[in-house]
């Protein structure tokens, strides 16, 4: 495996975060330490770390090969969506945005242009 590197966060509800990722898009876990737990999709690698905070900043974003997946993420999250399916014309995306249980950003997209392969 080659290295990269890891987005921590810090959560109040650990196992409730590590199902939600888990269920919805599909992660395994990488690695659990029990007060901390590493998720893996793809080459993305996301930590979540038992805290008496909550470290809510930024934007998680999945990105999909196709509309078509997508959408079907569109269909399963419905309840959690903050921003409705729409493209973006600048970017060049067709996306959109949800919450996860502790108010975290959650960004789902497919790239209109063709990008290069990444992993």
């Amino acid at each position: 495996m080659e290295k990269g590197g890891i987005i921590f966060f810090k959560t109040k509800k650990l196992d409730q975060i590590k199902n939600f990722y888990v269920e919805n898009f599909d992660m395994e876990i990488f690695l659990d330490q029990k007060k901390c737990v590493i998720l893996k999709y793809e080459n993305l690698l996301l930590g979540f770390c038992d805290s008496d905070e909550v470290e809510n900043s930024g934007v998680i974003t999945f990105f999909y090969e196709s509309k078509k997946e997508v959408e079907k993420k569109y269909e399963k999250l419905k309840k959690f969506i903050t921003v409705d399916l729409k493209t973006n014309p600048y970017f060049k995306i067709y996306h959109f945005y949800i919450k996860d249980p502790e108010g975290r950003d959650v960004e789902v997209q497919h790239f209109l242009d063709k990008i290069s392969e990444v992993c």
